[in-house]
């Protein structure tokens, strides 16, 4: 009995422990030193930089941070981890902070772990960012594109519009998509564009040119009646502003009207009068020229206003009214006035 007694006390000694002596759960584990530095072996990486070795800006300053870690004898569970980034440019300090979850590559082996996190810094220029895993921490500085906006309108293949002048133009960004808000004097956008949140595309503003760069831009036409205008320019969410744009706009020339009625004298009441408005800027055809139509006494008349077509005409009908000797018909193009009176035959 007693030896008995004895070997039971040793089989709870073992499985229990007795005074300081455990069992080390992990031992049976091969290759398993509970004694070992611990290390996760953090990586950081940036899948963004692509060759350019830096990151793309994008609305917001958008990025993303991937952190891999080897965490041996690990069930396949994920593990988090924290990351801060640190502005090194102006504001100098500035700190963004998250939280990276990471997940086992592969769920027999576990020991590969992997995870994604966005983080957002519309300052740009240079950021260091630091990751802490179970006390671990691992450092890795990286720079943003540079910012630019650029301006270029073309003065040399702009045409006539109307009054004015239409300018093709094209602004470019460093920064890959995003918004756009275009500042004018002078002149307008035209299009139903919101001059304040203009969407960037992909690209240069001359793809042709094939330069290895990051870029997105923003195509339109600007419209202006000015002898001269400005053309600015600031990327939406940033500080980042163009430098404006001060362009001489070529002088369309002297606009002339002249009316044209289908008779010489004023017929009788209830008659219809067909009057042509003819339009030159410059001693040119003028197309497109806004015409308005004022008539003394009232009357009916269709229509009151319009464009002049390709040949630089504007038609309207025109009803005599009751009890008038004479009729007045002007025509008027912003400040342009011209026009003929027409009286009953003597």
């Amino acid at each position: 009995m007693k030896l008995m007694a004895f070997v039971g006390c040793v089989l709870v000694m073992l499985m229990q422990g007795c005074g300081d002596f455990t069992v080390d759960p992990n031992a049976v584990v091969p290759g398993y030193d509970p004694h070992a530095e611990f290390d996760p072996q953090l990586e950081i990486d940036f899948p963004d930089k692509g060759t350019f070795n830096t990151l793309p800006f994008r609305s917001g300053g958008e990025f993303t941070v991937r952190l891999k870690a080897v965490i041996p004898h690990l069930s396949c569970k994920p593990v988090d981890a924290n990351v801060d980034m640190v502005a090194l440019d102006k504001p100098e300090g500035a700190r963004v902070s998250a939280r990276a979850t990471l997940i086992p590559l592969d769920l027999e082996k576990c020991e590969d772990l992997s995870g994604d996190v966005k983080l957002s810094w519309p300052g740009a220029g240079k950021v260091q960012v630091r990751a802490t895993l179970a006390g671990t921490s691992k450092e890795e500085t990286i720079s943003f594109d540079p910012l630019s906006l650029v301006i270029q309108v073309d003065t040399d293949t702009g045409g006539r519009e109307g009054l004015g002048f239409r300018y093709p133009f094209c602004v470019e960004s460093s920064s890959v998509g995003g918004n756009l808000e275009l500042r004018l004097k002078n002149a307008t956008l035209l299009g139903d564009g919101d001059v304040t949140r203009l969407p960037l595309k992909v690209g240069t503003c001359k793809p042709e040119e094939n330069e290895p760069r990051r870029a997105s831009h923003f195509k339109g036409e600007l419209l202006t009646s000015s002898a001269e205008f400005d053309v600015g320019a600031a990327l939406v969410g940033t500080t980042l502003v163009a430098d404006p744009q001060h362009i001489q706009a070529r002088y369309p020339g002297v606009l002339q009207l002249r009316v044209e009625p289908s008779v010489e004298t004023l017929p009788d009441a209830g008659s219809v009068v067909d009057v042509t408005v003819v339009a030159t800027l410059g001693g040119a055809v003028a197309a497109g020229i806004p015409i308005r139509l004022e008539v003394v006494p009232d009357t009916e008349l269709l229509p009151v206003s319009g464009l002049t077509d390709a040949q630089g005409l504007f038609r309207a009908s025109i009803l005599v009214p009751k009890d008038t000797l004479g009729m007045r018909i002007d025509a008027v193009a912003g400040s342009v006035r011209s026009g003929k009176t027409l009286a009953t035959a003597p």
